[in-house]
């Protein structure tokens, strides 16, 4: 076994974790080897995060694993339902999981009929990338839900990041409502994917403005957090009033 000096990426399954554990009145149940979810506890327990009685293991076997049996999970969502009664119970594919192709997804939907809690799964088990790609995955099924369910939405999209960030919060999230924004009009944070920035920026805007996305500016703030600015008077906030964006009353609040 080879020493390194740091400890390694957490995963896109711990950025998960991570985010679910955030959530109130839910459970996080991960489908594989106890040793695997104790480990990630150690994590979470430095962090700060409270994961008694919110993160469970359904341990695995090396029959489950070759033969694909889930029996271990089915009875471990009946068991936590009726001993926690939460509102969620969130289940995620460990590594081992992943890799054999089990059928989360497919448990929860036949055993939603079995408990009241709803189930949701995530089946990425730590191979898509590093723990922000969980975080996004987290977040885009958070805001789908309220989306789905009539609520506003609000993303704070273009303060540390350029305009894709802005894109993604409209077209991922379902902005209805930018926060920051400041970066809408800067064609060199735009990524090796945007072919013509300036174009790229210009549809974005007319896309916000045709829509009526509101934009949150923080003026106060961006001069703080964005000490290259200098002066109130070189910040976006008169490029978004030239191209008729729509800005709430406490756009100099933050």
């Amino acid at each position: 076994m080879s020493l390194v000096r740091f400890l390694p990426t957490p995963s896109d399954r711990m950025g998960i974790i991570w985010s679910l554990l955030a959530v109130q009145r839910a459970i996080v149940l991960e489908y594989g080897p106890a040793g695997t979810t104790h480990y990630s506890m150690g994590l979470y327990g430095g962090l700060g995060l409270r994961f008694q009685n919110r993160l469970f293991t359904t341990h695995m076997s090396e029959d489950d694993v070759v033969m694909g049996d889930v029996t271990r999970l089915e009875e471990a969502i009946i068991e936590l339902d009726k001993s926690y009664a939460p509102k969620v119970i969130f289940v995620v594919a460990s590594s081992v999981t992943a890799v054999i192709g089990t059928d989360i997804k497919g448990v929860c939907r036949y055993m939603q009929n079995e408990v009241k809690a709803k189930l949701v799964a995530f089946e990425q088990g730590g191979f898509r990338g590093d723990y922000s790609v969980g975080l996004a995955e987290t977040y885009k099924l958070a805001y789908h839900y309220v989306h789905k369910n009539f609520m506003h939405k609000t993303v704070h999209a273009g303060e540390a990041y350029g305009p894709e960030s802005i894109f993604q919060a409209i077209t991922d999230l379902h902005a209805d409502r930018i926060g920051h924004g400041y970066h809408l009009f800067s064609p060199e944070l735009c990524g090796p994917s945007v072919k013509d920035p300036q174009q790229y920026i210009e549809r974005l805007i007319r896309h916000i403005a045709d829509s009526r996305t509101t934009i949150e500016v923080c003026i106060t703030s961006n001069m703080q957090t964005n000490p290259a600015i200098g002066d109130v008077k070189n910040h976006a906030f008169g490029k978004m009033l030239a191209n008729n964006l729509s800005e709430p009353p406490s756009r100099l609040s933050d």
